[in-house]
């Protein structure tokens, strides 16, 4: 975080380098930063669809829940060759709202990419649809990118997911599916 900021320090006008200090705030719960940053990097940004994703996708993951989804869909409407990781937000809101069927939809387009969010995503929507079968598939797939998601699913989740009713369904979607994360001791935090 001190290196992002000497980047900023040095290129306060540029919107990649506040917007790189949003990323790095959020990840290590420097929330009220991750904002700061991210309002930012988008106001330097000015309309521009190619960071429009990324920062409202920040926004979003930062508590935002009616700017950052709101941005991120018009940014999604208007730039067709946009990230398919940014839709990793729109999967977290659609959680929020108890919206499991647009959680799906979010959690296929993007969960594409060789990590395990992917198959996370599309665990925790399949489960709250019901959907055992696939969904634990979805949780066999997860753990040959993470064989010991169990121990240490809560921590990397957390990186990304800061609300704790969120993580709360994220936890009961992979417990449905066959996968108990274990709670964090309070120094694991």
């Amino acid at each position: 975080l001190d290196l992002a900021l000497e980047v900023v320090a040095q290129n306060p006008h540029d919107c990649r380098a506040n917007g790189i200090v949003a990323y790095v705030a959020l990840v290590m719960d420097q929330i009220e930063t991750a904002l700061q940053y991210a309002e930012t990097a988008l106001r330097r940004a000015r309309g521009s669809l190619l960071f429009m994703d990324g920062v409202s996708y920040l926004l979003t993951l930062c508590g935002d829940w009616e700017r950052g989804p709101a941005l991120l869909q018009k940014a999604l409407k208007g730039n067709p060759f946009h990230s398919a990781y940014v839709h990793g937000a729109l999967w977290v809101d659609a959680l929020r709202r108890a919206d499991y069927p647009t959680a799906r939809q979010a959690a296929m387009v993007a969960g594409a990419s060789s990590n395990f969010w992917g198959p996370l995503m599309r665990c925790v929507a399949l489960a709250h649809l019901g959907d055992m079968a696939a969904a634990t598939a979805q949780n066999k797939e997860l753990l040959l990118f993470k064989p010991k998601f169990a121990e240490r699913g809560d921590w990397l989740i957390r990186r990304y997911v800061k609300d704790d009713a969120i993580v709360a369904y994220i936890r009961k979607g992979l417990a449905l599916a066959g996968l108990n994360v274990h709670a964090p001791r309070p120094d694991d935090r």
